[in-house]
């Protein structure tokens, strides 16, 4: 099967600007006034195209990005008391790179740039301050943001089943230089 990218996507969008091709055709055999311009029925939307294009890119070519706020390490599974939320989005996390995503994960205090760099995360920034953190964006577009996504909203933005999270408990070592005394 060919891989699809960017300009196929772009070409089929451009073409098929209100309904796939299949029904454009069925559309146009059927003469009835209710078609639209384009020859569809009137129930038919750009959103089902999209959604039918977005489960058509390959987990391969999707790209993840977890825009968190600030925290003593890179994810804030660390120190002696760990957030559980934080275990399962790491878990949750590795699992889609393991389904071929590509995860990049950005911390407000270690990695500021990455949030002055993309301007949707700015802007939502702009709106709601440190309230709008975390923030999944996947494929340049906000998924969820002001909340850790589930597994089950990863998979259905990735459009693959989801399989159940392992549960991990909490590692108090603080193996990133968190320990009883705090971060260093």
């Amino acid at each position: 099967m060919a891989e699809l990218t960017t300009a196929d996507l772009t070409e089929t969008t451009t073409t098929s600007s209100c309904c796939s091709s299949d029904a454009q055709s069925t559309a146009a055999a059927d003469s009835t006034p209710q078609a639209s311009s384009c020859g569809c029925s009137a129930d038919q939307s750009t959103a089902t195209v999209t959604q039918d294009l977005e489960r058509a890119i390959p987990v391969s070519a999707r790209q993840v990005v977890l825009y968190e706020p600030a925290m003593c390490c890179q994810t804030g599974v660390c120190g002696p008391s760990v957030d559980q939320e934080l275990i399962d989005v790491r878990e949750s996390l590795r699992w889609v790179e393991g389904q071929g995503a590509v995860v990049t994960r950005h911390n407000l205090s270690s990695d500021p740039d990455a949030f002055v760099a993309n301007p949707k995360v700015t802007g939502l920034m702009a709106a709601f301050g440190e309230d709008a953190l975390p923030v999944l964006v996947v494929d340049g577009d906000i998924a969820i943001h002001a909340r850790y996504p589930s597994r089950e909203e990863l998979a259905g933005v990735l459009s693959v089943p989801a399989e159940p999270a392992r549960v991990v408990a909490a590692d108090s070592s603080g193996g990133c230089g968190c320990g009883p005394g705090g971060c260093s």
